[in-house]
């Protein structure tokens, strides 16, 4: 009798310690959905690991339970605690187009916001908790990159891949504490297609009034030294790859934020556009059979079809054009006489509709990246001396940095934005 007794009382006590130790495990997990004051940033979704997406973004808490049936409520209480917003939503650009901050001639378009050109920008400000999702959306062949920053971090899957056929909701950041967080969505891989779309923000919280743009611009137009091609090299890369431009064209070495054109826009301080088109030029038909031009483009607010004319209000101090390797390289024409004399045309034009335009900018045609002969060195000169010279606040600066280099890399792009940078401050 006694040893039943004993032998009674043991299994109780196993019984009672089981259910004890499965109650301490499940409140245990169930403090990792907890948002806690670390913060993190997480990967690409994919449809294979996230039902958030499908969701609207935000991941469900069954909340965990004990083999009795129980719910664990302090969990639950900690959770609603934590996370005083409530359930995350979704918002349209257009919804919150008055807290959005549109840099870089991004626009907004049906659907979304554009992010055409290179460098353009999209930033937000946020009183919000949790994860902060974007979906993206592409249009167009090839593949495009943005880079992406939470509270000034980049976020730390890296840059975000796109194309047309993988049209993606994107967690930015998670476990973000409650308070004020800021976005920003940077384009870096030139203004070739595919045009990115941003069509849905995703965040439990409220936006805040947007950060503010300086009033005073500077717009950037022109080819090749302008795109990033060849950015994300070394210059020793750059070299390596001798005649073989394939390595420098490759969109994967491309990063438009690391050019001097925006670094040099950054440390000036001004709010910039930087509208280009590798191998465009400006007007000459002898090489490029591209109908579209230079010309063209810069009045354009998107890349894509149906782009309607951009105005922006503010206004422009410098315009820094950048001729393309089919307006420097005379030798790649036939008929060198003739399309030099039509180049020579198309610069005054344009000169003269940028004086128009932005009445009272200083205008400075950069060239440096490719020997030129000395027949058009002299069109050059002639073009900017007939529209103004330094007394008509037109100039010809020589980019010494290039190295000769058509596409350099990261750390001569750093050179010639000191470069630049230093002759836009005598001009003031």
């Amino acid at each position: 009798m006694l040893k039943r007794t004993v032998l009674a009382l043991t299994a109780l006590v196993c019984v009672l310690t089981l259910s004890g130790c499965s109650a301490l495990t499940a409140a245990t997990n169930s403090q990792t959905v907890i948002l806690t004051d670390d913060f993190t940033t997480a990967p690409e979704l994919s449809a294979e690991n996230s039902t958030a997406s499908k969701s609207g973004g935000t991941a469900k808490s069954t909340g965990s339970k004990s083999r009795g049936g129980t719910k664990n409520k302090s969990s639950s209480q900690a959770l609603k605690t934590q996370n005083p917003f409530g359930k995350a939503k979704t918002y349209t650009p257009k919804k919150v187009a008055q807290n959005l901050l549109l840099s870089g001639r991004a626009t907004l378009v049906t659907g979304g916001a554009a992010l055409d050109w290179d460098c353009a920008s999209v930033t937000f400000k946020a009183n919000c908790s949790g994860e902060i999702l974007v979906t993206l959306s592409a249009q167009g062949g090839g593949i495009a990159y943005l880079r992406a920053f939470v509270n000034g971090k980049e976020i730390s899957a890296g840059r975000i891949a796109l194309t047309a056929e993988n049209a993606k909701q994107v967690t930015l950041a998670s476990n973000l504490p409650a308070g004020t967080h800021t976005v920003q969505l940077l384009r870096i891989s030139g203004s070739e297609p595919p045009y990115i779309t941003l069509t849905g923000i995703t965040l439990n919280g409220s936006f805040l009034p947007p950060p503010t743009l300086p009033e005073d611009r500077i717009v950037f137009i022109g080819g090749t030294p302008f795109t990033g091609e060849a950015a994300l090299l070394s210059n020793e890369a750059a070299r390596a790859a001798g005649e073989d431009e394939t390595p420098l064209r490759r969109v994967e070495n491309r990063d438009s934020s690391k050019t001097f054109a925006y670094l040099t826009a950054k440390r000036l301080g001004l709010s910039y556009e930087i509208i280009t088109r590798a191998n465009t030029a400006f007007g000459i038909s002898d090489f490029h059979k591209d109908t579209v031009h230079l010309t063209q483009l810069y009045g354009l607010s998107t890349r894509r079809e149906g782009g309607q004319s951009y105005q922006v209000p503010g206004r422009v101090k410098y315009v820094v054009i950048s001729g393309v390797n089919a307006d420097f390289n005379l030798s790649l024409h036939k008929a060198e006489g003739k399309s030099a004399a039509k180049s020579f045309q198309k610069q005054q034009d344009f000169i003269r509709t940028m004086q128009e335009q932005y009445p009272g900018c200083k205008i400075i045609w950069c060239y440096g990246q490719r020997p030129l002969s000395s027949y058009y060195l002299s069109c050059i000169q002639q073009s900017v001396q007939l529209r103004g010279g330094q007394a008509g606040g037109v100039y010809l600066l020589k980019l010494s940095a290039c190295e000769r280099l058509e596409r350099p890399g990261a750390e001569t792009h750093q050179k010639l934005a000191q470069e630049l940078y230093s002759f836009i401050q005598k001009l003031k």
